[in-house]
């Protein structure tokens, strides 16, 4: 009897702590990290981040994406991934340089001040792995629950 009281306890416990530690479930946002491909050609030329040749262009873009409008000004063509229903939904865009092509998950979610905070990670190796590559403009793009902000940040846990 106390060990299935005990037992009992540690699954809450670890229920509870995924909630905590999870708060992009709270918004349903699912995160596309290499969604380059979506983007469109002239969009994406207009919007560069980093040094190209001897310009130096801001270190990463967000755009947020309310309407069927922003969508197709921003997207090659409609993307089956991103069935939005802008009604309940938005997208939010993210563009910066990056030297690594692993996977990226998000960690938290919370808004202040009208600023929705997105709080992400790469994923991590357990040896030294060295695949770093030549930086790129890099893309991501968050489907989620549509909130009421003025300006996104993102912030990269390492």
């Amino acid at each position: 009897m106390v060990k299935r009281c005990i037992a009992m306890k540690l699954v809450f416990i670890t229920i509870m702590g995924m909630f905590v530690g999870c708060s992009h479930w709270k918004y349903h946002a699912d995160l596309y990290d290499n969604a380059g491909e979506w983007i469109n050609e002239e969009f994406r030329n207009q919007n560069p981040v980093g040094l190209a040749g001897d310009k130096l262009f801001p270190i990463d873009r967000t755009f947020t994406v309310n309407n069927q409008e922003e969508y197709s000004r921003i997207f090659a063509q409609d993307v089956d991934e991103l069935a939005v229903d802008f009604e309940t939904q938005m997208l939010v865009v993210y563009t910066f340089i990056d030297t690594y092509r692993r996977d990226n998950r998000i960690l938290g979610m919370d808004v202040m001040d009208d600023t929705l905070k997105i709080t992400y990670k790469m994923e991590e190796y357990l040896i030294p792995v060295f695949d770093a590559c030549i930086p790129y403009q890099r893309w991501f793009v968050i489907i989620m629950n549509k909130l009421d902000i003025n300006s996104v940040v993102f912030e990269k846990k390492r």
